[in-house]
């Protein structure tokens, strides 16, 4: 989830729209729809935006940020209109979208199968202000029966940085989750991973995703990635970046999105029956497993240090709660005072040991998960 702006930057109209695709191309986009509550003019730009997604002529469409059941209902009916009639998301309609991991995949032929993966790594908050343990971020898969073959597509979220906080070491847990979900389902020889990587494609979390479900970058921005695995990197007749320019809402230019929409066209030249086959993950180097291990270990260090950091607090709090308590007031306004700083050190006491018994060890234990993972993903 990326911190709100009450109103979208413009941004400036340098990427042209791609031509409508040929016949017998496959025309896949990929964008974060940036449905963060409260933005300005929201309900106009998605109604927009959805124009200007059918206005490409896609075949395959996979946004994130839908986070809302609202909004994602009305971008379905939407896209229906423009031809993308098969519609799966998960948005919720639970209070501010609780627990939505925001991914809709809408298709212009049939969606045979949807799995959906929700990171358990990034669930318990580091600072609650960065909201996205608030979100159930994960990855959707779908498969999709095309004219050229059975095609696999997952749509994929990572976990934001926020200003001078770093969190690549839950991108690197979910990246861990996420690969060995993929590469025990990725079973069609064309498969497609799509999505808002929070990193760029040489960042070690997706080097992970691309050698264990061996995909490769089709087009890329800045965090934002189309990779494809089998034979669709092969048969890429175009690609490039989109959705860029502005467009105006009451008299405004206003950005459809702070992400720029990204497409790829992939031609039906190749029969994925006879040429390419199943590809099979090309293994993870021994280099990469120690990097991203050593990460994570790292990270655990940070949480076990952080207990320890925590305990001393509530020893020091609930110390503090006893010589309040002894210590008798005599008068009414200092009594007042008393229990008023009682109840604070109490709430203090609460909130903290939340932290030290809950949101630690389930930070350690996903931490521990990834690791076991990684083992297993190596092999």
């Amino acid at each position: 989830m990326s911190a709100c702006a009450p109103r979208a930057p413009v941004l400036e109209a340098r990427d042209p729209t791609p031509l409508a695709p040929s016949t017998g191309v496959l025309r896949v986009v990929d964008l974060n729809a940036w449905g963060v509550p409260f933005r300005h003019a929201h309900d106009e730009l998605l109604g927009r935006l959805a124009e200007r997604i059918t206005e490409l002529r896609p075949d395959i469409v996979a946004l994130q940020e839908v986070w809302f059941e609202e909004d994602a209902n009305a971008l379905a009916a939407a896209l229906r209109r423009g031809g993308l009639t098969h519609v799966h998301h998960r948005a919720t309609n639970e209070v501010m979208a609780y627990d939505s991991s925001g991914l809709l995949i809408a298709s212009r032929h049939p969606i045979t199968a949807i799995a959906f993966h929700q990171f358990r790594a990034g669930r318990s908050p580091s600072l609650p202000w960065h909201p996205d343990w608030f979100s159930g971020k994960g990855v959707l898969l779908a498969t999709i029966a095309t004219p050229r073959g059975e095609i696999e597509i997952a749509n994929l979220h990572l976990h934001a940085d926020y200003e001078g906080v770093s969190y690549a070491d839950v991108r690197m847990a979910q990246a861990v989750e996420a690969a060995t979900f993929l590469r025990e389902r990725f079973a069609a020889p064309a498969r497609i991973l799509v999505g808002d990587f929070n990193g760029r494609t040489d960042a070690p979390e997706v080097r992970l995703l691309r050698a264990a479900t061996a995909v490769s970058p089709l087009v890329d921005d800045d965090v934002d990635a189309i990779l494809a695995g089998g034979p669709a990197p092969r048969t890429v007749v175009a690609s490039g970046i989109t959705l860029r320019s502005p467009v105006t809402v009451a008299g405004e230019p206003l950005a459809l999105s702070d992400h720029a929409g990204l497409f790829v066209d992939l031609g039906s030249s190749v029969d994925p029956s006879t040429d390419g086959g199943e590809a099979s993950a090309i293994g993870i180097s021994e280099a990469l497993r120690s990097e991203i291990d050593r990460r994570l270990e790292k990270a655990k260090g940070a949480e076990v240090r952080l207990q320890g950091v925590l305990a001393g607090i509530i020893l020091l709090m609930m110390g503090a709660l006893v010589w309040l308590r002894r210590g008798g007031p005599h008068r009414a306004s200092d009594r007042r005072n008393r229990l008023a700083a009682m109840g604070l050190l109490a709430f203090g006491v609460v909130a903290v040991g939340h932290q030290l018994l809950w949101m630690s060890p389930s930070r350690q234990g996903s931490l521990d998960d990834a690791r076991a993972a990684l083992i297993h993903l190596s092999r």
